[in-house]
């Protein structure tokens, strides 16, 4: 399985790299501070404003999810296709966010100020991982995805 990474080109193992690497970083420091300094998290997250002091159980569950796929991904950096779940993951549940919930508040005009760092870190992690996902096999050669009938195996003997 590790041999499709090695197939893909330099450009995009770096960026299996940026995608895994910020997602560690970010998820685990961001999410250990949601739980260890809620009102200082709030600040940050909320920047240039400050989120809204909500249910600390609601706010925990979403620190623990972070730090869990900021966990995840550090392995994630020496065996990246075992791994691979994890972006498209994190791909799905921001474009869902930003479809369900941001882009209706957008056209409503009732975004509020404090969710636009959380709206631009979304957009660039849908970034990250959509440059850094392989959808294709790169192992298959052109020959083979042009023209799958064309290639033949070796005659076998009766």
């Amino acid at each position: 399985m590790e041999d499709i990474v090695q197939a893909l080109p330099r450009w995009k193992k770096i960026w299996l790299a940026i995608a895994f690497g910020s997602t560690a970083l970010v998820g685990t420091i961001v999410g250990t501070l949601m739980i260890a300094a809620p009102d200082l998290s709030r600040k940050i997250l909320g920047f240039p404003g400050e989120l809204p002091n909500t249910d600390p159980v609601v706010y925990g569950v979403l620190a623990a999810i972070w730090i869990a796929v900021g966990l995840q991904c550090f392995p994630a950096l020496f065996k990246p296709t075992a791994y691979l779940p994890m972006l498209k993951i994190q791909l799905v549940y921001k474009a869902i966010w930003i479809a369900a919930i941001a882009a209706p508040l957008l056209r409503q005009g009732k975004f509020p100020d404090y969710a636009w760092t959380l709206l631009v870190g979304n957009c660039v992690w849908i970034g990250f991982d959509v440059l850094a996902i392989p959808w294709r096999p790169p192992a298959v050669p052109q020959a083979v995805r042009r023209h799958p009938r064309r290639v033949q195996s070796s005659p076998s003997t009766v």
